[in-house]
């Protein structure tokens, strides 16, 4: 029986018998399941958190008896009093722990309450001071959050003759493992993730009996039940997982027959698999039952065992490299070591777990021959940081070490092929450094052990490492920098190659094996193909390598120009040299010379003789469609295709020709879905294609990215498609402000092109010119293109003209709209209609028609996908709608067409600050035309739903003396109490008493309004304060109180002011109210003489006269004067004293 352990593309073998270490005695198994205790001491509260291997074992129960901690556990504890007491830091005065290990008892020096929390597989205790601010927060449990925040994974399933394919597309590259035994598999990724394997409940795929995710691990496990002779292969392509299912490798193991060890015929088709030695592991292989778990090892024979010390369990598997030693040795592989009881089995990934094979000395490099395959030891006191990479026919190895290395030992392998070569120079750091001159079609493999690293090269190096990740940073002026995840990132070795002269940054790393699995050549330098580590050629001066940001960055001064290698173009045909893909052949695929028709019904005759699936004539007959322009067509061909072979989709041609088709229809984001396939990802041909597609979707930076990747290769294309290239390389360098590299773009002008295209280089120009500041130049070349039959070109070219000659104040704002509504009703339904809506709302709104204006951005918005362009729209919008409310041109909008716009585009109310001041800013236009309803609705939105703190105690002021205004105290009121805030600043605590003292005014509740006013002495306080008496008929102190105000506003020398002879006569009214002849008597004896030659005079004369109490005259003005309404004078003077609020935040 076999075990195969994957892991990030690495083989290895397990040893079913040492899978995992059992406990040998009974104290060591309590002792696993014992709780982790951490403690945490933060003044005033102290965290006693308990951590159990599994969430079903986390048990505890804790209470608080005269001041002493009392915890019971279910398991024994294994934990140390003392340490636990010194980690309390003086809170604990005694913590003894009971007999039997599941009681711990505290003594507390000071009081404290408990509380308690738990979360997963964690239990916390919290002892918490009486002088706590607050309860500490309860215990999270990180692998839920983790859960919580795991990303969507996509999954593929491709049935093929001979294999199925399950294509994992996580949104970020991972590490991952594999675990095959008895026919089961399990797919462990590094991080949670969720995933949707509903497509297999109805039909299995081929060599599928059964999936689902592990529901029981942490992180994403997939779990696949297959057939136990099935053979397996696994790699990491960026952001995705492949993993093949492929068929027995015979007939008798496609039947289910397994076999205890494998064949050397099985063995030739499946190299990376080490074998069995027959007797050497026992494994009950068992029956499959109905539900998938994750491969575990059947109980080992405890005698066995007999370790004294039982580590955490963990896999131990035996290395392609350590096999070889221990078959060289003549040992068993899975034999222990007679001295340590240990075994030399370890995985070469996993450098933790590795132990170097027998007999290896620090500095003294071993050979071991394995028929045509040499292996090379190279063992260190410490495994240092190391990179392998090849030049042409040389093997370099860089160890990051001051280590000696003996390499005498090397000239055993001469008769392999294999030759030491002449050193390198090495310039600064110290390393050790070797040169093998290998053929370069030897396979190489590299794999690291617990302090060496090993070499294998022949056929049986068959491991790949982990792909190290390569970003492009491109910037908006098309120059940028290249980043390289390497954990750690370290700066580099520099070496000078001796036999060429030029200098490499070669960048070590640790464990496990991760490289460059292809060379990638640039303009300014070449990434060479890596085993390990990374090695950069320079191919500029200035290039510098640094370890920065948690990577190595490779950058120039001034930026690397990543997209392209040069001018120099290959010739129709040719195929990029680091594409196994041609150039699409249009002139071929059209089959030029013979009559369309003609070629279109030999095609079809021949793909319906065809085999169904994807025949050779039918692809024929799909190209031809294409080279014809016929994008529909040729995607109806592919659909057939595909109905009858799922697998067809699966491979570069059939996606490339899906690609073109989907361009030609203008279905760009179905063409960048055709490219999105693993083989097509480094491929220039794959690039122009994706680069024309997010041309197409407005994705300008990305588009000019791969356009410049592809540029070198424009003239393997019929000037058609190369002018389409061109076309969408220039229109992206000019969305991206770079008018110098769309004119490089068009420098060049294919020969013979159509009609339309021709039209189209033409309008490019002329956007070209005007970019440069030309304006004469690109008015003639829009006119040009206006005279030319084409009417898209046409369009663009009135649009882009009538803008022009709009900022250079050539044609007035009225004719600019004009002619843009004109052009708008002359083209529907693409980008033209949604350039000519965006630049009519900016026309309209620049003459102020602010609603015309805001509906036609809103219809450029809403018909059209999201992109670069319509994302600057809406913003676009948003401004203009802010600005609409927030600056002077609020005034001269009627405050029913205010609210009107307002409701109607409501949605682009900007977020935060400035979204709050348009609200209130509006609410402020419709209190000045008594829309009061309407106001308050604003204001409550905002109280209830967007503020806190001080800016919604100040707008609930604000909504109370609008509802006072309206007539509604008791909700006045309400507005108040619901947004009582602490520490409020004094002018708005001052505004608000106020408010609070009116609404209870009104409410008839004087005793409480004056209540309220306690404190407040200024001027508003005292005219409140009377105003209450006034309006609750206590005419002695409103007559006290307005005699005071009186006072305090007049001179001896000044003539009276209107507020104050109103405050006189008001007083004088109360006075007699109030039957007080002498306040009568002081207000004539004070005021007289200036009330006798003020407007006032007659009514202050009887008033205050000695004529009869009961006249009708007096009775009149009584009665008149103490009807008054004060609510309009007390708002009045609120909105003079406090405007738009004492806390308006702008």
């Amino acid at each position: 029986m076999r075990i195969i352990v994957r892991k990030s593309g690495l083989i290895v073998l397990a040893l079913a018998g040492l899978f995992w270490l059992a406990p040998a005695v009974a104290q060591g198994e309590a002792v696993s399941r014992a709780p982790k205790l951490d403690v945490s001491n933060k003044g005033d509260t102290v965290r006693l958190l308990f951590t159990w291997d599994e969430a079903g074992r986390a048990q505890a129960t804790g209470e608080l008896i005269n001041n002493v901690l009392v915890l019971r556990f279910a398991d024994p504890l294994s934990i140390d009093p003392d340490r636990i007491a010194a980690q309390m830091r003086g809170a604990a005065a005694l913590v003894r722990l009971d007999n039997d290990g599941r009681g711990l008892r505290i003594a507390l020096k000071a009081p404290a309450k408990l509380l308690n929390s738990k979360a997963g597989r964690m239990i916390a205790f919290d002892l918490v001071s009486p002088l706590a601010k607050k309860d500490p927060d309860p215990v999270q449990d990180p692998e839920a959050q983790a859960l919580q925040e795991a990303k969507a994974v996509g999954v593929r399933v491709s049935e093929m003759e001979t294999l199925t394919r399950l294509s994992f597309d996580w949104p970020e590259p991972v590490q991952y493992d594999t675990v095959f035994r008895n026919g089961e598999l399990a797919i462990r990724f590094d991080r949670p993730g969720t995933i949707d394997l509903k497509r297999f409940a109805d039909r299995q795929a081929g060599w599928i009996k059964a999936i689902k995710a592990d529901p029981a691990q942490k992180n994403l496990t997939i779990l696949v039940r297959t057939d136990p002779e099935v053979r397996l292969a696994d790699r990491a392509e960026g952001r995705q997982v492949i993993v093949d299912i492929l068929e027995p490798a015979s007939d008798q193991s496609a039947s289910g027959t397994s076999k205890a060890t494998a064949t050397d015929a099985q063995a030739a088709t499946a190299p990376a698999v080490a074998t069995v030695p027959a007797g050497a592991v026992t494994l009950d292989a068992g029956a499959a039952g109905p539900n998938l778990s994750v491969p575990q090892p059947p109980p080992t024979d405890k005698k066995a065992d007999a370790v004294t010390e039982v580590q955490a369990p963990k896999p131990l598997v035996l290395s392609d490299a350590a096999a070889l030693a221990a078959k060289a040795q003549g040992a068993s592989p899975a034999a222990p070591s007679a001295a340590t009881g240990e075994t030399a089995a370890q995985g070469t990934n996993d450098p933790e777990a590795e132990k170097a094979p027998p007999n290896l000395k620090a500095g003294n490099i071993s050979t071991v021959l394995n028929g045509d395959t040499v292996t090379l030891y190279f063992p260190f006191e410490n495994r240092p940081k190391a990179a392998v990479f090849r030049r042409g026919a040389s093997l370099w190895l860089v160890f990051e070490t001051a280590e000696a290395v003996d390499a005498s030992a090397l000239t055993a392998i001469a008769g392999a092929g294999i030759n030491v070569m002449a050193a390198p120079v090495l310039e600064g750091s110290a390393a050790r450094i070797l040169r093998l001159r290998v053929p370069a079609e030897r396979p190489a493999a590299v794999s690291a052990g617990d302090k060496f690293w090993a070499l294998a090269i022949g056929p049986m190096a068959v491991s790949r490492p982990a792909q190290i990740s390569l970003l492009r940073d491109v910037q908006a002026d098309g120059v940028g920098r290249l980043r390289a995840l390497v954990r750690p990132a370290s700066d580099p070795v520099w070496v000078t190659d001796p036999e060429a002269g030029d200098r490499i940054a070669v960048v070590t790393m640790p464990a496990p094996v991760a490289g460059i699995t292809t060379r990638r050549r640039m303009a300014e330098l070449e990434v060479l193909e890596s085993l390990q580590g990374l090695a950069i050629r320079p191919l500029a001066d200035d290039i510098q390598v640094t370890a920065a940001e948690g990577a190595v960055i490779v950058a120039r001064p001034r930026g690397l120009a990543l997209s392209q290698e040069g001018p120099r173009e290959v010739q129709i045909g040719g195929i990029a040299p680091d594409s196994p893909y041609p150039a699409p052949d249009f002139e071929r695929w059209r089959r030029a010379g013979e009559e369309p028709r003609d070629a279109a019904r030999t095609l079809l005759r021949k793909s319906a003789e065809s085999p169904p699936g994807m025949s050779d004539a039918r692809m024929a007959l799909a190209r031809f469609y294409v080279a014809q322009n016929l994008g529909a067509e040729a995607i109806g061909i592919l659909r057939v295709i595909t109905a009858k072979d799922q697998t067809a989709p699966n491979t570069p041609a059939f996606r490339v020709l899906s690609a073109i088709a989907n361009i030609q229809l203008r279905r760009y984001r179905e063409a960048l879905e055709d490219l999105t396939l693993a083989q097509l990802a480094n491929d220039p041909h794959a690039a122009f294609l994706r680069g024309l597609a997010q041309a197409g979707l407005g994705q300008h930076a990305e588009a000019r990215s791969n356009l410049n990747e592809a540029a070198r290769y424009f003239g393997a294309y019929p000037p058609d498609w190369q002018a389409r290239g061109r076309l969408a390389l220039a229109a992206s360098a000019l969305a991206l402000g770079d008018a110098k590299e769309a004119e490089r773009a068009l420098s060049i002008r294919p020969p013979d092109l159509p009609p339309g295209l021709n039209a189209q280089f033409k309008f490019m120009e002329a956007r070209v010119q005007e970019a440069l500041g030309n304006t004469d130049s690109a008015l003639a070349l829009y006119g040009e293109t206006t005279g030319l039959n084409h009417p898209e070109s046409q369009v663009r070219a009135d649009l882009h003209a009538t803008l022009l000659k709009a900022r250079t104040a050539k044609i007035t704002p009225e004719q600019t709209i004009d002619a843009l509504e004109r052009i708008r009703f002359r083209w529907r339904g693409d980008e033209i209609e949604m350039q000519t809506l965006r630049a009519l709302g900016q026309a309209y709104l620049t003459q102020g028609r602010t609603r015309e204006g805001l509906e036609s951005l809103k219809l450029a918005v809403r018909n059209f996908p999201p992109s670069d362009e319509t994302r600057a729209v809406q913003i676009d919008m948003q401004k203009a709608f802010a600005e609409a409310f927030l600056s002077e041109k609020m005034q001269a909008l009627p405050a029913v067409q205010a609210l009107s716009l307002f409701y109607d585009f409501k949605d682009l109310t900007p977020p935060g600050l400035d979204g709050d001041a348009v609200i209130r800013k509006l609410a402020e236009r419709l209190m000045d035309v008594d829309l009061l309803p309407q106001a308050a609705e604003l204001l409550q939105h905002q109280v209830d739903n967007r503020l806190d703190g001080i800016p919604k105690a100040s707008v609930a002021a604000r909504l109370a003396l609008v509802y006072l205004m309206d007539r509604k105290p008791e909700k006045a009121l309400s507005a108040l109490r619901g947004s009582r805030q602490v520490r409020l600043p004094d002018a708005l605590n001052s505004e608000r008493r106020l408010l609070e003292a009116r609404a209870l005014a009104e409410l008839k509740r004087a005793d409480e309004a004056i209540e309220a006013l306690e404190g407040e002495i200024g001027a508003p306080g005292n005219r409140l304060r009377a105003d209450v008496f006034w309006t609750s008929q206590r005419w002695q102190e409103a007559g006290q109180a307005l005699e005071a105000l009186a006072q305090a506003s007049t001179t001896a020398d000044a003539p009276l002011a209107d507020n104050s002879r109103a405050d006189i006569l008001k007083a004088a009214v109360a006075f007699v109210l109030a039957n007080d002849r002498g306040g009568v008597e002081r207000l004539r004896a004070r005021y007289g003489a200036k009330m006798a030659d003020s407007p006032d005079a007659r009514q202050f004369a009887v008033i205050v006269g000695k004529g009869d109490p009961g006249s009708a005259d007096l009775r009149t003005m009584v009665r008149d004067t103490a009807g008054a309404d004060t609510l309009d004078a007390f708002v009045a003077d609120m909105k003079t004293r406090y405007g738009a609020g004492v806390s308006t935040i702008n």
